[in-house]
């Protein structure tokens, strides 16, 4: 390979990362926008923003496959989880000299988007932007998947390399992860917690709110 083309190749693998870099910061926007729309309690409006969104970039058919996967039993399954840790674990905890500060969710693309709940003895509001106190747990409880999306004909949500490989990717995990948020914001509403609860796909470095801190 010569010079000339040695240049060239770095320079499409830089142009690659620079547009790779850019869907991550629009998927964090958008993960930001749906929390706007979770904390007004507008469910239903958050889920036509970003069905019209990927409808926009991998079309219509993808987005209504998205739409129609049932999330009943990963909701039944997060109300469970959620009333047992408030019931049970948080009480037992709330004399220790490390009580529970935070519920967190985090589920993962990579392993079929299962989940774990994790009992934080720290947490630090939104607007500070620093998520760190997520790794720091004493607990973990199994939480329900989304089978559904094992059985997506859309390849590249099973891929996390793939996920911002393209606009269309784009538009199609973006809605995909929107849509777990929406369900897991709609199953805690009717739960009364004392401490903040929490929902991130593994990696993500901007942890979503259920409600306002």
């Amino acid at each position: 390979m010569s010079a000339e083309q040695e240049n060239d190749e770095l320079e499409q693998r830089m142009h690659r990362h620079h547009e790779w870099e850019s869907r991550l910061d629009q998927l964090y926007e958008n993960l930001k926008v749906a929390q706007d729309f979770v904390w007004k309690r507008e469910i239903e409006n958050a889920d036509r923003h970003f069905y019209d969104y990927c409808a926009n970039f991998a079309g219509a058919t993808v987005a209504d496959t998205i739409k129609a996967v049932d999330f009943s039993t990963f909701h039944s399954g997060i109300r469970d989880s959620i009333d047992k840790i408030v019931s049970e674990y948080i009480p037992q905890r709330l004399n220790m000299e490390r009580p529970v500060k935070a519920i967190y969710y985090e589920y993962d693309p990579n392993n079929w988007w299962g989940g774990h709940f994790f009992a934080c003895l720290d947490y630090v509001p939104v607007n500070f932007g620093d998520d760190e106190w997520a790794c720091d747990w004493e607990e973990y409880f199994e939480g329900p998947t989304v089978p559904e999306y094992n059985d997506m004909i859309i390849d590249d949500l099973h891929i996390i390399s793939w996920f911002l490989e393209s606009d269309q990717s784009l538009g199609k995990f973006s809605y995909a992860v929107v849509r777990i948020y929406l369900e897991f914001a709609r199953a805690c509403f009717r739960t009364v917690c004392p401490v903040p609860i929490c929902i991130g796909f593994h990696d993500q470095s901007d942890i979503s709110r259920v409600f306002p801190d």
